[in-house]
């Protein structure tokens, strides 16, 4: 489809055909102000704060602008349509909505936890008045309704910009949420507590554009302005949703989702934001048989072990990263060894959780890692009773709870993790492992599509999964420029640095295979 030519405040412009003024507005810069416009909802243009003036060209090429303010959010723009978006006009438009907005609603902002990431609030702060002329009582409504188990409204601050019920009702597909009674009156009611189970409640505190819908579990804490945000990919499954980690000197707050149009568009499941709440103890520290040691006294007493072996086996996980997969790749064609690999399926929800829960089964098929489906517990199970290999490199599976302590006793366990469990107490040799918060690096979620992460905090002192393997490389006389070394063997990412790869990811075939 063709672009036609559309004017800005004099100035011209060429957009697609069949997209809205604000569509356009946000394609060329141009900032025009919406409350309940949201990229993935229908439109509802209830809110007003859109408004723009509008003239089209007659017969005679002479501009006729319509006598009012339009909605940019619902109007489609025309070929030589002339657009003001900060006329007298518009402003007073603008000005007007907004004092009606808050006529009823209370002035809170330094006790909302939605100050500093507020629509609302932005948009009065150019267009609010000083001073109020509404002297009449407000109206009082319920400060905290259970929507959800996370999920708190206060129904003063609502604006009715229907987002939320839109969201249920277009992404959800429940009408769990809706508007009732008449005029100044209008208020959201919620379904009966038996119907509102759902895994996305939260969404709806992201697209809140007035700190109406609270999570309950995420108030009190810093101002975002305070807060570095850092993108990041969602470990719960292999769809790879798309999100920003938010961290202030070394902690992490909070996280929420990333738009992503070709995996979660703007949505993530619930249950992915409590991903950086893990009470268990860290491994912090590399140990050989208990007794704190370097790194590279772990690598080199692990790497001795598995040359008196003749052999040993490897359990990798699809928790690696696609460069954590690659060296691994590097050692298993070094050495005398086998690989073996676990999956982990669950039953998905057929959104934004699939039924395999690891971000990166696919890029062990792409690192050439795996040629075939992951093995089940049984063969490692074997593996371990038939005394197969007496030195183990385990990677994240906390083998020792699924085989039995006699066919631990006399073997070498290598064990590889970011928090305590049985095996790492267990293990002979502990290397400790950075999160996916602590490091950058790449999944391949289940449809082939290669997608970064970024480092968001510093655990100092912590050695890397990648620096263990490379370590024990070195002492096969074999070291790895990495990701030079992953551009030559993988044809797809030839001409791609891990700094050009966009934070949209690049999609790639089942056919781009480590060669």
């Amino acid at each position: 489809m063709s672009d036609i030519l559309i004017f800005f405040d004099c100035e011209s412009y060429s957009v697609p055909q069949d997209i809205t003024i604000l569509e356009a507005a946000e394609r060329i810069g141009k900032a025009i102000p919406h409350i309940c416009s949201h990229p993935k909802l229908s439109v509802s243009g209830n809110c007003r704060s859109c408004l723009v003036e509008v003239a089209l060209p007659d017969k005679d090429n002479v501009l006729q602008w319509q006598p009012t303010p339009v909605l940019a959010c619902s109007t489609k723009v025309q070929n030589g349509m002339h657009v003001r978006t900060q006329s007298e006009m518009v402003r007073a438009s603008r000005e007007s909505v907004m004092e009606f907005l808050f006529a009823q609603r209370p002035l809170d902002c330094t006790v909302c936890d939605k100050a500093g990431d507020c629509s609302l609030q932005n948009i009065a702060f150019d267009y609010g008045r000083s001073c109020s002329r509404f002297h009449e009582t407000k109206i009082k409504k319920p400060k905290q309704i259970i929507v959800g188990p996370r999920l708190i409204l206060d129904a003063e601050r609502c604006i009715l910009c229907s987002l939320c019920v839109r969201f249920c009702k277009e992404v959800l597909k429940k009408d769990l949420i809706a508007f009732s009674e008449r005029g100044s009156a209008t208020q959201l009611v919620c379904a009966p507590q038996s119907d509102m189970e759902s895994n996305y409640w939260l969404n709806m505190v992201d697209i809140c554009p007035a700190g109406a819908l609270v999570d309950s579990k995420a108030t009190l804490k810093p101002r975002p302005w305070l807060l570095k945000k850092t993108p990041s990919i969602s470990t719960e499954s292999s769809v790879g949703v798309n999100i920003d980690v938010w961290s202030r000197e070394g902690t992490l707050y909070a996280i929420t989702p990333r738009r992503n149009d070709f995996v979660n568009d703007t949505w993530m499941p619930d249950s992915a934001r409590e991903a950086f709440v893990d009470k268990r103890e860290r491994c912090s520290e590399c140990r050989i048989r208990g007794a704190v040691v370097t790194l590279e006294e772990a690598v080199r007493y692990s790497a001795q072990q598995i040359k008196e072996s003749g052999g040993f086996g490897i359990v990798g996980s699809s928790f690696l990263s696609l460069e954590e997969q690659f060296l691994l790749k590097k050692l298993l064609d070094s050495t005398p060894s086998k690989l073996f690999w676990l999956k982990h399926e669950d039953r998905g929800d057929g959104f934004l959780v699939s039924d395999d829960r690891t971000p990166n089964l696919n890029g062990a098929f792409l690192s050439g890692l795996l040629s075939q489906p992951p093995d089940d517990l049984n063969a490692i199970k074997a593996a371990f009773a038939q005394n197969t290999f007496k030195t183990w490199l385990v990677f994240y599976e906390d083998i020792a709870t699924w085989v039995d302590k006699k066919a631990l006793d006399g073997k070498t366990l290598i064990y590889c993790n970011t928090h305590s469990n049985k095996s790492a107490k267990e293990a002979t040799v502990l290397l400790p492992a950075l999160t996916v918060f602590e490091q950058a690096g790449c999944f391949v979620n289940r449809d082939y599509r290669l997608q970064k992460f970024l480092k968001a905090v510093e655990r100092k002192g912590v050695p890397s999964i990648s620096d263990a393997i490379k370590g024990l490389l070195s002492h096969f006389n074999i070291t790895v420029d990495l990701w030079p070394t992953i551009q030559a063997a993988i044809p797809a990412l030839q001409n791609t640095s891990f700094d050009e790869i966009p934070l949209t990811g690049i999609q790639l075939k089942k056919s781009d295979k480590s060669v």
